[in-house]
């Protein structure tokens, strides 16, 4: 993970503190492209996150299983900067 999106995933778990929700940073066992955190309010506003830079973009893994995860009901966000994870927080939450 670079400085950059390092950055931005800092952010994201900050504000999902400061805005009364938990996370949690998850891996994937033996595979790849598992978003970098999940994040939840009251049940059901759940969602994964996946964090990049501004000039990141997906790796190969990332794009198929997001895919996936969408084709399953799941919501997933790719964020890159604050006004994102801004948006994203708004959304899950419900405000």
């Amino acid at each position: 993970m670079g400085k950059a999106e390092a950055k931005i995933e800092t952010y994201l778990v900050e504000q999902v503190a400061k805005h009364g929700g938990k996370q949690r940073k998850v891996q994937y066992i033996n595979r790849n492209g598992c978003p970098d955190r999940l994040i939840w309010f009251t049940f059901p506003r759940v969602a994964w996150v996946e964090c990049k830079s501004e000039t990141g973009s997906l790796e190969a893994s990332q794009a198929r299983e997001i895919p996936r995860l969408l084709a399953d009901g799941w919501p997933v966000f790719v964020v890159a900067s604050r006004e994102e994870v801004d948006a994203v927080i708004r959304e899950v939450k419900g405000v």
